[in-house]
């Protein structure tokens, strides 16, 4: 945690205010994506930061995230930030081919039931 200054100089007219800044790290583990994209992020203290996933691989699904060791299931969701963060995606392999059916209606709440018939 650090400090920044934040306006023109004295001389330009206008003093300088100071403001805390937070380092957010952004990471994810499977085959997956995510907005923000992987990689450490500077955030004025009090700014609003929105994840969501942006892709799954073939072969995966969207498990959960994990925010400073919180757990969070929705592929959508904001932080507040007060604090350094580090938030990680993660991307699950998928078993069986009902698993990955399952995550996908879970995904897509329209998605109705397949039922899967060996011939």
């Amino acid at each position: 945690m650090g400090t920044v200054s934040a306006g023109q100089s004295e001389e330009g007219g206008n003093i300088a205010a100071e403001s805390t800044v937070h380092r957010l790290r952004v990471n994810w583990i499977g085959r997956g994506k995510t907005y923000p994209k992987a990689g450490n992020y500077l955030y004025e203290n009090g700014s609003k930061v929105c994840f969501r996933v942006t892709y799954v691989g073939k072969g995966y699904i969207f498990d959960h995230w994990e925010a400073n060791g919180e757990i969070i299931t929705e592929r959508k969701f904001c932080l507040l930030i007060d604090r350094n963060y580090q938030v990680i995606a993660y991307f699950r392999e998928v078993e069986s081919p009902m698993e990955y059916v399952s995550g996908f209606k879970s995904s897509y709440p329209w998605f109705k039931r397949v039922v899967i018939v060996p011939i």
